[in-house]
């Protein structure tokens, strides 16, 4: 489609800052904002609308047929001399990575026609902008998916490098060659984009969570800065709200951009961090260590006095307001049950809140400290432990203070603060050794004793009569493994509803190539709904299907062979099945390699010979590969490369077809203070001059000279000077000059 002025001025009054909606690989970022987001999103939700409606025009349409096929066309953007452009076959090798990738849901992509080629320095450098809209929306098809593929896009994000886009405006992608190939799944991913699937995170382009959670009080919003509800984890219950919020999908888990962003989080295909949701889940609950590191409790009391949870992920804290639900258990080692004494929820509104660092530990309870649990809050319920200390020597009179209990990743400890013995004989001597027998007993308020065991504590010094020590330390500390005969615990879990993952392994998440791979089923439905509304099946029947089975062979120049002169027009037998052949012609080495540098084209045509013009003095090679629109995967039936050297001979160019095919000027009628470009539409490798005549048949503006590749070549002629009037443009090459008509005003 070529844009007019007029059509060309509303595009630059219309087309906001065009965004990027997606890089695939982990060194890529994301950059879609949400407006962008949110028009894919709205077509989605127009599609599921009507999705009744749709459906039927389907079965109309296609007649039953499983498989839904669609055009798409390719665009490789070179520099403006025709250099460094992406390679026809990783195209090629992307194209059938994704109809591999979209197979599952029976949508199969063909080729349109031939691979485009655009010399164009401002499109391969994609400004992000209005510039490379132009250019697109000059270039692109109508009624089929149109891809660019060019060389780098300006896009200003920060954290890696933009890959590809999509954007609504045009309806197009682009993509970076690096990009593009047989392993990459960016092109998947912008084609979901294109076919109106937002990102499983939608919401949250260019936001971060840390960040976000800077301005709340401990929870995650319900709503993100930008006014997108947040989704939940839950997906039933009545609580869950995927119907509306992030991408629209319930079958696609919640997620908060937890692909590679900035460096941070990601470990691979897992999402290493400690998000949790509005409800306060976490999306990954094995973060919180199953098991207390430690905690303590006094003597007859029921209220724990410490509690030390650790946090195991690496990458960040536990954020305040999450829920963890704990219990209080002790275990009777003789038969093996377990009694849950007290259990509840921390991180809801019933308590106050609390903060752990990533990869350590913090003790959670207080009375004044910052984001800690109340004292008081976690206890055993019902159940204490109380102590009993005796001696079997009858003058020891024996005073102990309170005990505290200690429970840890290893023992159970008891320990007093002192334990005072004094010697109420006036003749006889405590000595040394003497033992003090201490029984703890787990005690239930109701039920009463529950277990008990006893541990000795010897002194360590002669009592001398009426005469008293004290005892304090490692002497009054006893190391155990259960406490009143009973093993206790505190077991530490976060609430998981509902969910199966962080979206890592769907295409439209924010992982690298290595762990995306799927889109759901209702991802699927949502895509070939957007097929049907834009009329793909009825615009287009199933395409021819023959197979290729037979190579090509080769007319010339064949093996051997020493061409004239440098104009040299390959030629080969045509193959059943063929609609088109990707000819590569390339410079070699002694080996007949490719010579590493050196001269190298390729381009698919749709008949059995096309021309070119070749630096002489070189040795090359050529190879051809027949395909079709729909058949172009196996590389098996690409013929041996032929082998052939060019003479510098003259050659007869009347003999020979015209180098230009067309051309065309925008805008037109042009301001004479503007820029006229001229497309020029080349079948071969060739020089062009461009010249300016005004009515009287005079030159206006020196002759310039192009040089030319095959496909689309876009010059520069600045109209300054130029008063208003009508102009001839004439464009000759080989001898054949095309004209076009200039309105200046």
């Amino acid at each position: 489609m070529k844009l007019k002025y007029y059509q060309f001025l509303l595009l630059l009054l219309c087309l906001s800052f065009v965004q990027s909606t997606y890089a695939q690989k982990i060194t890529g970022v994301c950059g879609v904002t949400y407006e962008e987001g949110k028009a894919i999103k709205d077509r989605m939700l127009d599609n599921r609308r009507n999705k009744a409606q749709l459906l039927q025009q389907y079965e109309a349409a296609r007649n039953n047929d499983s498989t839904t096929w669609v055009p798409i066309q390719f665009h490789i953007v070179n520099k403006t001399d025709g250099t460094g452009g992406e390679k026809i076959e990783d195209v090629l090798d992307n194209l059938c990575l994704l109809n591999s990738d979209y197979e599952s849901i029976n949508v199969q992509f063909y080729l349109s026609g031939p691979i485009r080629f655009i010399n164009q320095d401002l499109l391969y450098t994609n400004d992000f902008g209005q510039v490379s809209a132009f250019y697109m929306g000059m270039y692109k098809v109508d009624g089929v998916v149109n891809v660019f593929i060019g060389n780098q896009i300006q896009s200003g994000i920060s954290g890696g490098t933009t890959l590809g886009y999509y954007t609504p405006g045009l309806d197009v992608i682009y993509c970076i060659r690096g990009s593009i190939n047989g392993s990459s799944s960016t092109l998947t991913h912008e084609v979901g984009h294109l076919l109106s699937l937002p990102h499983t995170f939608f919401g949250w382009e260019g936001q971060r969570y840390d960040e976000v959670m800077l301005n709340t009080t401990g929870r995650t919003p319900t709503f993100l800065p930008n006014g997108a509800p947040v989704e939940e984890i839950s997906r039933s219950g009545g609580t869950e709200n995927c119907q509306i919020a992030a991408d629209g999908f319930c079958d696609t888990d919640a997620n908060y951009l937890f692909g590679f962003y900035g460096g941070l989080y990601n470990n691979g295909c897992e999402y290493a961090a400690t998000a949790h949701d509005p409800n306060g889940y976490l999306f990954r609950p094995d973060v919180i260590a199953p098991s207390a590191v430690l905690f303590k409790m006094n003597e007859a009391d029921n209220e724990l006095t410490s509690l030390y949870l650790r946090n195991l992920s690496t990458k960040d804290k536990i954020y305040r307001k999450t829920l963890v639900v704990l219990e209080t258990v002790f275990t009777d080692p003789s038969s093996g049950t377990t009694t849950v004494m007290w259990s509840d929820t921390i991180g809801t509104n019933n308590d106050t809140d609390y903060e752990i660092g990533a990869n350590s530990f913090k003790d959670i309870i207080g009375n004044t400290n910052a984001y800690l649990i109340n004292k008081g809050f976690i206890q055993t319920g019902s159940h204490t432990l109380t102590t009993n200390v005796t001696c079997s020597n009858a003058n020891a009179v024996v005073a102990a203070s309170l005990a505290e209990f200690e429970v840890n990743q290893s023992n159970h400890v008891t320990s007093f603060d002192s334990i005072r013995v004094t010697n109420a004989s006036a003749t006889d001597t405590i000595f040394a050794g003497t033992v003090l027998d201490v029984t703890e007993s787990l005690v239930h308020a109701t039920n009463g004793t529950l277990g008990s065991e006893t541990w000795q504590i010897a002194l360590p010094n002669n009592i001398l009569p009426n005469g008293t020590e004290l005892l304090v330390g490692a002497t009054v500390t006893g190391t155990k493994s259960s406490h009143g005969g009973m093993e206790f615990e505190v077991t530490a879990t976060a609430p998981y509803p509902d969910t199966s993952g962080t979206t890592s392994e769907n295409i439209m998440s924010y992982y690298n190539d290595g762990c995306v791979f799927e889109f759901s089923k209702d991802q699927g439905e949502a895509m070939k709904l957007d097929i049907i509304a834009r009329g793909y099946p009825n615009l287009y029947a199933t395409p021819n299907n023959v197979p290729i089975t037979d190579t090509v062979i080769v007319i010339n120049p064949v093996n051997g062979a020493a061409a004239p002169n440098d104009l040299i027009q390959f030629v080969w037998n045509p193959v059943n099945g063929a609609t088109m052949y990707q000819v590569s012609v390339y410079a070699t080495n002694i080996f007949g390699l490719p010579l590493v540098g050196g001269y190298y084209y390729e381009s698919i045509v749709e008949g059995t010979d096309f021309w070119l013009s070749l630096p002489p003095g070189v040795p090359y090679a050529w190879t051809i590969k027949p395909i079709s629109s729909t058949d172009y995967c196996d590389d098996n039936l690409r013929s041996t490369p032929m082998r052939f050297t060019v003479n510098g001979w003259t050659v007869n160019t009347d003999q020979i077809q015209t180098g230009v095919e067309s051309v065309n000027v925008y805008p037109n009628p042009v301001s004479s203070n503007s820029d006229l470009l001229v497309e020029i539409n080349a079948m071969d490798h060739s020089d062009a001059s461009v010249e300016v005549y005004n009515s009287l048949g005079q030159r206006v503006m020196n002759s310039q000279t192009v040089s030319l590749i095959p496909g689309a070549n876009v010059q520069k002629l600045n109209m300054q000077g130029l008063s208003k009037g009508l102009y001839m443009l004439h464009v000759t090459s080989n001898g054949h000059t095309h004209t076009q008509k200039i309105q200046v005003q």
